[in-house]
Order: structure tokens, then sequence, then C-alpha cells
């Protein structure tokens, strides 16, 4: 019988070696058959009971460890006596099952008569007492104890290294979980440096794939994570997705955690297109684990529609924003607050996709959820509604509902300040957004004294030179242009100017974008020089910082070119329209609008100079983009027209200015309808065509259609005047009494 419980503890033991858990408690459980026949006090069976209870211990099958442990104990406590060394190998035991299920008030006294027995046993500073006063160190750390933890790590670290070395593997694990306190009393700079030399010390004992290497690697990525230092968590996850890929397989379940680490950490870099698929991952591996409306699907649902949302994959988001809003409404009721997280994620996507009134019914459902946290006082109200009111008001500005934008930002403001007092960025945020709805209406003194508030709060916040008060000052700016008060904007724009040289370098491109403002002054007043050195500084700056292709360096040549145009500077500005045209095709695609504005303003320069054969093809290629975007009421396309067929006229080519004519009337018909006020400037144009020719039969009809169309709108302005006197004359041509014409 001696020799059949020898054979099954050494097939156990071999089991376990090779990680066969099943296989090893198998035997385990015929040892301790076996070991129940042994003459009373032998210690096999409470060996048997120890290794059994271990197997459980680590497959996380607490309620079955403890009993085994607990009969262990008892067995050598009757056996050998309360104070024997072997006693405290049970007692451990149970320290750890008491220390891992958080029952610390049981744990603590285990812990401290472990820490007896060694002591007697073998003396102050061996190294199972040092072991002993690690885990008081972590016991009093999970309690709260910090000024008591703090003491207890040193002197455990202290002993280990001078009995076993300072190398130890020992030493690594105390340094480990004293980083760990370090990181929750917030002394992280502290703590790095003792992950550090704890990784440093595994790797060499254990080798760069142990398991206490990993937890050590996972500790320090999460404090990078935490620090905002993702370039450095990245790397660390990323070797603990290779470790756990090379030891589990690709789909385990324990893979799970590394592959959402790293998908966490690449969404924190930005890096979406990466995180989407480590997110499917971890979904995937969810999903065989738990049934498909299983609520702890639901953050990995979000995380994954985050990624796609931020590339603009609305139809990939969708779905999951959909899913994960079903599986809350199922488990805890469509009108519960919990919902309410949800229906403002699905509100954000409908908003993005311009789906305004889907998004405002979403928000304003869950703001009525809220109602049960606000009964209950819950202090969770107040914050959460300010969240959903912020994604309101912008939901109402999108549709041009000012009146209620107007009331929720109201409402929004008193919230914030209520809670976050009278001076947070927050509100000058608000503020700033409720300006914005004044303007829009017009309301031009409300929004300025808004602007000022919001204004004062953020350079109470951040300080006066600092970029975070640009948003209000520009608005500012903005409002005073508006009222046509040039001189009272240029000196905030001005300063804004120096506000970004200083904290952002003169190279940023936001201090490219206010400069754009100042191009825009310059040129209202007429200082056209002054206009033209900014614009060349603008793209300068645009071109140092995205490269000569980007779109913004296009847009930039395109506005530096009419600056020339407009002074007449015509060598400097050809090349400058035909370098835009090309950067905007490359960047933004051969039909764009803003092609076809620097290809028509090129044109139209051409056909100033006379240079009609290089003018004609821009027209038409200007022309087409128009006609395919079918905006008949762009005035550029309006002027690519008028251009074209006054460059026909000029050159005596009335054939094809009269079929020109023809086509932007069809074309203005078509999308305005017969009696609009366009349409009438289109008439008259292809009147004059027919008079070129003497076709004043043809003409004479044409007139009078504009005539009645510009009466009829009380246009009363020069075309209608040249209008009228063309009509005249042509009636005249056609021997009849001109009409009377009676303006407004």
């Amino acid at each position: 019988m001696s020799t059949e419980w020898e054979r099954l503890k050494s097939d156990a033991e071999h089991a376990l070696t090779y990680g066969n858990n099943a296989e090893a408690e198998v035997l385990w459980r015929r040892a301790v058959k076996l070991a129940e026949a042994f003459p009373k006090g032998d210690p096999r069976l409470a060996l048997s009971l120890d290794r059994l209870g271990d197997i459980c211990y680590q497959d996380k099958r607490y309620r079955e460890a403890e009993p085994l442990f607990r009969r262990s104990l008892s067995l050598r406590e009757a056996t050998l006596g309360f104070e024997h060394p072997d006693v405290a190998t049970s007692l451990n035991h149970l320290f750890a099952l008491c220390y891992i299920q958080e029952k610390f008030d049981e744990a603590e006294p285990l812990a401290r008569r472990i820490l007896t027995l060694y002591r007697k046993a073998f003396g102050e500073s061996h190294e199972y007492v040092a072991a002993c006063l690690h885990n008081l160190a972590k016991l009093e750390h999970a309690r709260g104890n910090y000024t008591e933890a703090e003491p207890l790590f040193i002197q455990s670290l202290k002993m280990t290294q001078t009995s076993l070395g300072e190398d130890c593997p020992e030493a690594g694990r105390i340094l480990n979980d004293q980083a760990v306190y370090f990181v929750d009393t917030d002394r992280l700079e502290e703590a790095e440096l003792l992950f550090r030399r704890s990784l440093q010390i595994r790797e060499g004992a254990l080798g760069p794939a142990h398991p206490e290497v990993v937890n050590t690697l996972s500790n320090l990525g999460s404090l990078y994570r935490d620090m905002g230092r993702n370039y450095e968590a990245e790397p660390i996850f990323r070797r603990l997705l290779n470790i756990a890929e090379k030891a589990l397989g690709p789909n385990h379940p324990d893979m799970a955690i590394n592959i959402l680490n790293l998908a966490k950490t690449l969404q924190s870099e930005r890096k979406y297109l990466e995180a989407a698929p480590l997110f499917q991952r971890y979904l995937a591996i969810q999903e065989k684990h738990f049934a498909k409306d299983d609520p702890a699907l639901v953050e990995t649902l979000q995380n994954l529609a985050q990624a796609y949302l931020e590339e603009k994959n609305f139809v990939s988001a969708e779905p999951l924003l959909k899913r994960a809003l079903a599986i809350q409404e199922l488990h805890y009721g469509p009108k519960n607050p919990v919902v309410g997280t949800q229906l403002n994620h699905l509100a954000a996507l409908y908003y993005e996709t311009g789906r305004h009134e889907e998004a405002e019914q979403l928000l304003l459902r869950a703001i009525a959820n809220l109602q049960k946290l606000k009964e209950g006082k819950d202090p969770a109200y107040e914050k959460t509604l300010v969240d959903y009111l912020k994604h309101l008001e912008a939901i109402f500005r999108a549709q041009n509902k000012l009146a209620e934008a107007e009331e929720c930002l109201e409402n929004l403001i008193t919230a914030q300040e209520r809670i976050l007092g009278e001076y947070h960025p927050d509100i000058a945020e608000s503020l700033t957004n409720l300006a914005m709805v004044f303007q829009s209406q017009a309301h031009y003194q409300q929004a300025q004294k808004l602007l000022r508030r919001a204004l004062i709060i953020s350079e109470h916040s951040f300080g006066a030179e600092h970029p975070e008060i640009g948003a209000p000052l520009s608005r500012l700016a903005e409002v005073l242009q508006l009222q046509n008060r040039h001189n009272e904007a240029l000196p905030l724009w001005q300063r804004l100017v120096a506000v970004y040289e200083k904290a952002l370098g003169p190279k940023h491109p936001d201090v490219a974008n206010v400069l754009d403002k100042l191009v825009e002054l310059y040129r209202y007043g007429n200082d056209l020089p002054q206009a033209e050195s900014l614009a060349q500084r603008a793209l300068a700056i645009r071109e140092s910082a995205y490269g000569p292709e980007h779109q913004d360096v296009g847009l930039t040549l395109n506005e530096l070119a009419m600056l020339n145009f407009e002074q007449k500077k015509y060598k400097k500005a050809i090349p400058l329209f035909e370098r835009a045209a090309e950067n905007l095709k490359a960047s933004l695609g051969v039909k764009h609008s803003e092609v076809a504005l620097a290809v028509n303003r090129l044109a139209t320069l051409h056909f100033r100079l006379g240079n009609f054969e290089e003018a004609e093809p821009l027209f038409k290629e200007a022309l087409a983009i128009y006609e395919k975007k079918e905006d008949a009421s762009s005035s550029q396309m309006s002027s690519a027209f008028e251009n074209l067929i006054e460059m026909y006229r000029d050159q005596r080519k009335i054939e094809k200015a009269e079929a020109t004519g023809k086509k932007y009337l069809a074309l203005r018909i078509k999308m305005l309808g017969p009696d609009h006020p366009k349409v009438a400037v289109c008439l008259k144009m292809l009147a004059d065509i027919y008079c070129d020719q003497g076709k004043f039969d043809m003409a004479e009809p044409l007139y009078k259609q504009s005539i009645d169309i510009q009466t009829k709108h009380n246009q009363d302005n020069q075309v209608l005047a040249e209008t009228l006197d063309q009509y005249s004359l042509v009636q005249r041509k056609l021997g009849q009494k001109p009409t009377q014409s009676k303006r407004k």
C-alpha cells in the first residue's frame, strides 16, 4: 500500500509538471483515499490533502480547497503540535485562500501566527520570515492600511536580499508588489523604477517568458498607459501578446486580457485601424464563453464601434451600437438610467451621419431615463445630465432649432455652474456655443457679452497666453467682423497669432489658420500687399507641416493666386492657380468643387488677358464639375457660364455663345424652377445673344419673361433697368410701341 501511494504521488507530480491538472487531481484523490487507511498520525494523509487542495486552489475552486486545507492543518496540529514548522505549510495555504477571496480579517491572524512560528523555528532573519513579512505587507496594502504596509515591504525586501542575494526571484516579487502599492498611493515615478528593477531581476532569474515576468510586464504596461505614455506601453503589450500566443495559441481564453490591453493602448494612440481587429478578436473569444446577449459584451461592442467611428466607418459601427443597446435594454429595461449611455453613443453616430432627428429622440429618451437618479438624489445625476445636454444642444444647432438650442444651453450652463463653479473651462465652452446660437440670429450684442465672459473664464483657467483661449477669442473676433467692426477684430486676431506662436511655435498649422483670418481682414480693407504677405507665410507653414501635396496647401495656393490676380500681378497669379489646381486634383479628386473654383479662376484670368484658347477648355472643365454637382445657385458656376458666354461674344463666336446660353438657361430652370430670379438673368443673357445676331423676334419674348420674373420678385436693380432698356429697344426694332413698365 505504501509503494502504491508513492507511485500515485510520483505520477501526480509528473502530471502537474506538464500542466495536466485534471489527471493530477484524479491521482491525488486516489492517494487521499489510500492514505485514509494508514495508521493515525501518518503525515502522508495531510500531504495528500494539501496537494489536492492546491490543485483546487489553482483551478479557482476555492470552496473545495478550503475544507481540504483545514483538515490538513487539523491533522498536522494534532500530530506535530501547534508550533511545528510543517503546520505553517497548511497555515500558508489557508492564508492564500483567504487573501485571494478578500477575507482579510480571517487572513491576518493566520499571517501573524505563521510569522511567530517561523521566527521561533528559524530566527528573526530567515528567508521564511521575510516571506511572511511580504505577505503581511500585501495584506495591509489590500486593506488600505498604507502606513503599515510600506515599512513591511522595505523590511521584507532587505531581509530577502540579505539572505538570498540582491537578484533572487523573491526580491523580484517583493519589488513588483511594492510597485503596485506605489501605484495605488499615486507615487507613479517610484512605481516605474521598482517595476523596471523587478523586471530586470525576474528576466535574469526566470527567463523572458516566465509567468512572473509576464506579471511585471503587464503591470508596467498598465502604468505607462495610465500615465498617458502609450507609446511606451504599446511595445510591452505587443510583447505580452506574443508570449501568450506562443504559450497558449491565438484563440485561448486566457489570451483575452493581452488582446484587450493592446487594443485599448492602440485606441489611446488613435491607431484605430490597428485597434479594430484586436477588439474583434477579443469579442470573438468573449462570445465563446458568454451568451450573445450577456452584459459582459457591451463594453467590447462599444470599444469596437468607437474604433470604427473614429475612422468614419459608420456602416460597421451602427450594428455594434444597436446590439449593445439591445443587450442593455433586455437586462435592465428600456427606461433604466444605465441604458442612457448606449442611447448617447448611438445618438452620436446618428449626429455624425446627419440623422439629427433620430439622434435628438435618443438623447431626449436618455435624459428622461435619468429621472430615477434625480428622484434618488444620486450624485451621478447632474454629471450625466451635463454630458447628455452637451450632445443635445449640438444636435439642436445642427437642425437650426435655435430656440431649443438656446434653452438647452442655458440649462447646461446652470447645471455646470452648480457642479463646477463659475470659472470652469467647460462653462466657457458652453458660453461660446450659446453665443453661436445668438450669432446665427444676428443678436450680436448678446453674443459678444457671452464671448467676453467665456474669454475671461478661459484666461482665468489657463492664463492669458494659453492656446485654450483661442475658441472664445476667435469667435469674438468673428462676431465683430459680422458687424463690420473690422478695426476691433484686427487686434484680437493679431493677439491670437502671438498666443499660438508662443505656445505652439511659429510654424504650427493653427498659426496659419489665424493668418487666414488676417488675410481676410486686410483684403476687406484693401491692403492687398499685406494680405498677400500673410498668405505667403500661411503657405510656407502648411508646406512645412503637411508637405507640398496636402489639400490645405492647395487651398492656400488658390487664395494667394487670387490676391495676385486682384493686384493685377497676372504673371505671378497664373503659375499659382495652375499649381493649386494640380494639387487639389491630386488631394481632393478631379471632380471636387474646390478644383472647379481654382480652374474657373485660372480660366477667368486667361480670359481677361485675352488668352482665349487657354481659357475655353478651363471654363468647360470647371462647368463640367459644377453641372455634375447640380448646384445651379453657385456663384462660381454662374461666373463660369457668364464669362464663357462673354468670351464667345467678344470673339464673335455667336453660335457657341447661343448654345452655351441655352444650356445655362435649361440648367437653371431644371434646378431652380422657371420663375426663379436667377432664371431671369439667364433669359436676359440669351436675349442679348439673339440681339447680337439681329434675331429681335426671338429676343423679345425672353426679355418680357425676364422682366415679369424680376417684377414678381420685387427686383429693382441694375439688371432690371438694363432688361427694360433692352426690351424697349427690341420693341422699337420690331416696330412695336415700347411697353411702359412701372419700376418699384
